[in-house]
């Protein structure tokens, strides 16, 4: 499976924004990826966002994070 792209961001629900700054995606090895430029700016709950393109399809998966 070659992985075309890696998209990463983060966002508040409850209050319907986002990050002030996109983050950085860097593939460090095949397989391996480092994201630099998460701004979690306030508390609450984050929602987490990940796009993989390869082989042809796209998978998404959220996973939500509480900030204090």
């Amino acid at each position: 499976l070659v992985v075309k792209s890696l998209a990463v961001d983060a966002l508040m629900p409850a209050h319907a924004h986002g990050m002030n700054y996109r983050p950085e995606v860097t593939q460090v090895t095949p397989g391996l990826y480092r994201v630099d430029g998460f701004l979690l700016h306030m508390p609450g709950q984050w929602q987490f966002a990940f796009e993989l393109r390869a082989g042809g399809s796209t998978e998404r998966l959220t996973h939500n994070v509480i900030v204090e």
